[in-house]
């Protein structure tokens, strides 16, 4: 039997949680970046969102003018069928 520094139990403690330990780091990196990404992608949407409302608080607006447009058209064709 060969003499080894570190007995087996300890050995097998360190195979184990060496790796385990390497795994969780990598794992608390990744979420930090993907906590990261996800506001940049939330702030993304909120500025389209912010567009959309705009585009369409002027369209609400047009269609207001369109429509006062074929209102006062109609009352106009109406009078003048009278």
């Amino acid at each position: 039997m060969a003499v080894t520094i570190l007995g087996l139990p300890v050995q097998t403690a360190l195979s184990i949680t060496v790796p385990t330990f390497a795994v969780l780091v990598g794992v608390m990196a990744n979420n930090s970046r993907l906590k990261d990404l996800r506001g940049q992608v939330d702030a993304r949407f909120n500025d389209v969102d912010c567009r959309f409302s705009e585009m369409d608080r002027r369209l609400e607006e047009r269609f207001e003018d369109v429509k006062e447009t074929w209102r006062a058209e109609l009352k106009s064709l109406q009078a003048s069928k009278l």
